[in-house]
């Protein structure tokens, strides 16, 4: 058995280590709050959206914060920009070239094993046509035909 004056030390130590423990798990959980007070479009010289800017605010301490986000340029078969693609945390989203929202990408894990570089399924919703349109039916296909040729040529 090991002496009254070793076995205290011992127990200092983990004391010491304990409550260090606690004040370092109790710092992580102050975390500040920001809340978004403003987002704003950043559009290049031919009026493309191409990300945004968010201010955040936090009331407690009375800090503002910037983030800036750019997209990701989207082009078609013959190599034009036809959107832009913001990634998110599961995917992204696709938006035209004015930022509206016209589709999103997930990212499926199950296939990753057989193909690292894989890119996720994206889905775009075409656009309602006009009625009496003048456009021809080739000039209103929808963009994401570039997708399945990927996918088509990756097989």
């Amino acid at each position: 058995m090991k002496p009254l004056r070793e076995r205290k030390r011992i127990f200092a130590r983990r004391a010491a280590l304990a409550v260090a423990c606690a004040l370092g798990a109790g710092g992580c959980s102050l975390l500040s709050e920001y809340r978004l007070a403003d987002r704003e479009p950043i559009r290049n010289r031919e009026g493309h959206v191409v990300g945004h800017k968010e201010t955040l605010h936090d009331r407690g301490r009375g800090e503002t914060l910037a983030r800036i986000s750019l997209y990701t340029p989207w082009r078609n078969l013959e190599g034009e920009i036809v959107g832009y693609e913001e990634r998110t945390r599961g995917g992204s989203v696709i938006r035209d070239l004015h930022g509206n929202v016209i589709g999103g990408r997930w990212k499926d894990l199950r296939s990753r094993a057989t193909n690292p570089h894989n890119e996720g399924i994206a889905v775009v919703f075409r656009p309602p046509v006009p009625r009496r349109s003048t456009e021809s039916p080739e000039e209103s296909r929808p963009t994401a035909a570039l997708d399945v040729v990927k996918l088509a040529a990756r097989l």
